[in-house]
C-alpha cells in the first residue's frame, strides 16, 4: 500500500523517528491544521492508464495513478478536506497532469486565491499552488 511504501521510504531516509503515518481517506483522520499541504494525487484518466509506459505502470500502484474517468476524482475529494485542514492563508500545492491546469484551477477558484501554476523541467504544467482565501 501507499502507507507501507511511505513508511519504508522514511526508514530508508532515516526520517522514521520524526514521521507519523496515518491511514485515512485524504485528511479525514487528521485533527491538526497546517500552514502547507502538498499532494500528488492520482490524476491520470482511467481510459489512458494502459497507454502509460511500462516503467510508470510497473513502478506505481494502480491506486496512485487512476484519477477516475476525467482524472479529477481525487482533486474533488481532497480539496474539501484540504480546505478544512489549512490555516487561513495556508498554502496548497498539488501535482497535476500536463493538461489539467485550467480544470484544477476552476475547482480551486471558490475557496482559494492566488492560484498559480509551475512547469516541470520539460516545460509542462505540473504543480498548482493556491492560498486558502478565508
Amino acid at each position: 500500500t501507499a502507507l507501507e511504501i511511505a513508511q519504508k521510504n522514511a526508514k530508508n531516509l532515516k526520517l522514521d523517528d520524526r514521521s507519523e503515518f496515518v491511514n485515512s481517506f485524504w485528511l479525514d483522520a487528521v485533527d491538526e491544521t497546517f500552514h502547507v499541504i502538498v499532494s500528488n494525487p492520482p490524476y491520470i484518466e482511467t481510459s489512458t492508464i494502459q497507454t502509460l509506459m511500462d516503467d510508470v505502470k510497473g513502478f506505481e500502484p494502480m491506486s496512485a495513478l487512476d484519477g477516475g474517468e476525467d482524472g479529477l476524482d481525487a482533486y474533488r475529494s481532497l480539496l474539501e478536506s484540504a480546505y478544512d485542514k489549512l490555516e487561513k492563508g495556508g498554502l496548497l500545492l498539488l501535482e497535476i497532469g500536463y493538461n489539467q491546469k485550467e480544470t484544477v484551477a476552476q475547482l480551486l477558484q471558490n475557496r482559494f486565491k492566488e492560484v498559480k501554476c509551475f512547469k516541470d523541467l520539460a516545460g509542462h504544467d505540473r504543480v498548482i499552488a493556491a492560498i486558502k482565501a478565508k
